[in-house]
Protein backbone atom coordinates (compact mmCIF):
# COMPACT_ATOMS: atom_id res chain seq x y z
CA UNK A 1 0.00 0.00 0.00
CA UNK A 2 1.20 3.39 -0.58
CA UNK A 3 0.85 4.16 3.47
CA UNK A 4 4.51 2.18 3.88
CA UNK A 5 6.32 4.67 0.71
CA UNK A 6 4.21 7.68 2.69
CA UNK A 7 5.15 6.86 6.14
CA UNK A 8 8.37 8.83 5.73
CA UNK A 9 6.55 11.92 4.71
CA UNK A 10 4.69 12.31 8.02
CA UNK A 11 8.23 12.38 10.16
CA UNK A 12 9.20 15.04 6.92
CA UNK A 13 6.02 16.61 7.98
CA UNK A 14 7.36 16.90 11.73
CA UNK A 15 10.53 18.23 10.40
CA UNK A 16 8.86 20.70 7.98
CA UNK A 17 6.02 22.19 10.85
CA UNK A 18 9.21 22.64 13.42
CA UNK A 19 12.14 23.70 11.43
CA UNK A 20 14.18 22.56 14.45
CA UNK A 21 14.00 19.06 14.44
CA UNK A 22 11.23 18.80 17.59
CA UNK A 23 7.92 18.50 17.13
CA UNK A 24 5.31 19.81 20.22
CA UNK A 25 6.46 16.74 22.22
CA UNK A 26 9.65 16.74 22.02
CA UNK A 27 10.85 14.04 19.62
CA UNK A 28 12.90 14.24 17.17
CA UNK A 29 12.77 13.70 12.90
CA UNK A 30 15.20 10.68 13.45
CA UNK A 31 12.40 9.23 16.41
CA UNK A 32 9.62 10.03 14.60
CA UNK A 33 11.41 7.79 11.51
CA UNK A 34 11.71 5.11 14.02
CA UNK A 35 8.37 4.83 15.44
CA UNK A 36 7.12 5.29 11.89
CA UNK A 37 9.30 2.57 10.85
CA UNK A 38 8.01 0.02 13.95
CA UNK A 39 4.36 0.79 12.65
CA UNK A 40 5.10 0.05 9.21
CA UNK A 41 6.45 -3.03 9.65
CA UNK A 42 4.10 -4.53 12.24
CA UNK A 43 1.19 -3.17 9.97
CA UNK A 44 2.73 -4.79 7.06
CA UNK A 45 3.09 -8.05 8.50
CA UNK A 46 -0.52 -7.92 9.52
CA UNK A 47 -1.59 -7.25 5.72
CA UNK A 48 0.67 -10.21 4.12
CA UNK A 49 1.10 -12.85 6.81
CA UNK A 50 -3.16 -12.69 8.35
CA UNK A 51 -4.31 -10.58 5.13
CA UNK A 52 -5.96 -7.45 7.19
CA UNK A 53 -6.40 -4.33 5.53
CA UNK A 54 -3.83 -1.35 6.05
CA UNK A 55 -4.03 0.07 9.85
CA UNK A 56 -0.91 1.69 9.46
CA UNK A 57 -2.58 5.53 10.08
CA UNK A 58 -4.71 3.71 12.50
CA UNK A 59 -1.55 2.56 14.84
CA UNK A 60 0.24 5.58 14.52
CA UNK A 61 -2.66 7.64 15.53
CA UNK A 62 -2.97 5.39 18.78
CA UNK A 63 1.01 5.85 19.68
CA UNK A 64 1.47 8.44 22.43
CA UNK A 65 5.11 8.90 20.99
CA UNK A 66 3.01 10.43 17.52
CA UNK A 67 1.84 13.92 18.19
CA UNK A 68 -0.83 13.88 15.73
CA UNK A 69 -4.20 12.10 15.14
CA UNK A 70 -5.58 9.95 13.00
CA UNK A 71 -7.37 12.77 10.98
CA UNK A 72 -3.90 15.10 10.72
CA UNK A 73 -2.20 12.29 9.52
CA UNK A 74 -5.11 11.35 6.83
CA UNK A 75 -4.84 15.04 6.12
CA UNK A 76 -0.45 14.82 5.73
CA UNK A 77 -0.64 12.00 3.29
CA UNK A 78 -4.30 13.25 1.81
CA UNK A 79 -2.61 13.99 -2.17
CA UNK A 80 -0.60 11.49 -3.28
CA UNK A 81 1.17 13.73 -5.82
CA UNK A 82 3.18 15.60 -2.92
CA UNK A 83 5.03 12.40 -2.26
CA UNK A 84 5.60 11.11 -5.42
CA UNK A 85 8.18 14.09 -7.21
CA UNK A 86 9.01 13.91 -10.75
CA UNK A 87 8.58 10.29 -11.01
CA UNK A 88 5.53 10.77 -13.48
CA UNK A 89 7.99 12.40 -15.57
CA UNK A 90 10.90 10.83 -15.07
CA UNK A 91 8.72 7.61 -16.04
CA UNK A 92 7.51 9.25 -19.54
CA UNK A 93 11.45 10.25 -19.84
CA UNK A 94 12.40 6.94 -19.91
CA UNK A 95 10.44 5.15 -21.90
CA UNK A 96 10.56 7.95 -24.47
CA UNK A 97 14.54 7.38 -24.38
CA UNK A 98 14.47 3.91 -24.00
CA UNK A 99 11.82 1.47 -24.23
CA UNK A 100 9.94 3.40 -27.15
CA UNK A 101 12.64 3.05 -29.69
CA UNK A 102 13.42 -0.37 -28.68
CA UNK A 103 9.71 -0.92 -29.53
CA UNK A 104 9.69 0.61 -32.83
CA UNK A 105 12.72 -1.12 -34.12
CA UNK A 106 11.38 -4.12 -33.15
CA UNK A 107 7.69 -3.43 -34.45
CA UNK A 108 7.61 -5.81 -37.25
CA UNK A 109 8.48 -8.81 -34.41
CA UNK A 110 5.88 -7.53 -32.34
CA UNK A 111 3.27 -7.99 -34.60
CA UNK A 112 -0.33 -7.30 -33.28
CA UNK A 113 0.72 -7.33 -29.38
CA UNK A 114 -0.49 -4.12 -27.71
CA UNK A 115 2.78 -2.77 -25.77
CA UNK A 116 1.46 0.61 -25.36
CA UNK A 117 1.74 1.91 -21.25
CA UNK A 118 -0.13 4.27 -19.22
CA UNK A 119 1.02 5.74 -16.27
Amino acid sequence: SSYFILAGGTALYVHRKNPDGMCGQGESRQEMHEVIREHSVAAGLAVKEQGLENDLLSRLADDERIPFTLHELEGMIGNYQDFTGRAAEQTLEFLDAFVTPILKKYRNQIGGVDASLKV
